[in-house]
């Protein structure tokens, strides 16, 4: 019996990483220059006094970031926040950023250049995506 359940254990923890990895990982959509995008002007709006991730995953730092985006949203619908489909592997990159007086894109960007990625934008969403590689 306790092996079945340590088995059950183990198939549970990989199924809600999988089902966190797909709701992380957004389809490829147009991205524009981040000065234009809405998602990043309400981004830009959003405020934190103090935000400290230390050895969470990628994935439980983006679920948080959007969660409190929604919290301090007058409109109440947060800024949508995805793994880019280039950078869906770094869903479990540890994330170890100490912030202070920043907004939401300040945060995104720090966190973003803390596991490799940069920030792109779509009119709706906000995607850390992999960096191009230089020619």
């Amino acid at each position: 019996m306790k092996d079945k359940a340590v088995k059950f254990s183990a198939f549970l923890a990989l199924a809600l990483t999988l089902l966190a990895a797909g709701r992380l990982i957004a389809p490829a959509a147009e991205t524009k220059p981040l000065q234009s995008s809405g998602a990043l002007a309400k981004a830009k709006k959003i405020r934190f006094s103090v935000l400290k991730f230390s050895g969470l995953r990628l994935a439980e730092v983006i679920t948080m970031l959007h969660d409190e985006s929604v919290k301090r949203d007058t409109e109440k619908k947060g800024v949508k926040i995805a793994l880019g489909p280039n950078a869906k592997h770094f869903v479990d990159a540890e994330v170890n950023v100490d912030l202070k007086d920043v907004t939401l894109a300040e945060a995104l960007e720090r966190v973003a250049e803390s596991v490799g990625l940069k920030v792109e934008a779509t009119e709706t969403e906000l995607l850390l995506a992999g960096k191009k590689a230089k020619p």
